[in-house]
């Protein structure tokens, strides 16, 4: 899955820590064996925007663990 973010400026860093390979969502999504691992990338041109990759094993896998942690 592919997100882009726009950020404001107070927030940039609480987001970096929570969104890179190492944040808070990774071991979140680690629970699943179907999970690969996050990236997150800076805007070279715009750095308050970002996209995260979260890279699991199929679209299936995804949408599953989105389906079993909705709540």
């Amino acid at each position: 899955m592919i997100w882009a973010s726009q950020l404001r400026p107070e927030f940039q860093q609480d987001f970096e820590r929570a969104y890179c390979s190492t944040g808070d969502w990774a071991p979140f999504f680690r629970r699943d064996a179907a999970y690969i691992r996050t990236e997150l990338q800076q805007d070279m041109d715009n750095p308050l925007r970002y996209l995260t990759f979260d890279y699991w094993e199929s679209q299936e896998a995804y949408i599953a663990f989105k389906k079993q942690w909705q709540a």
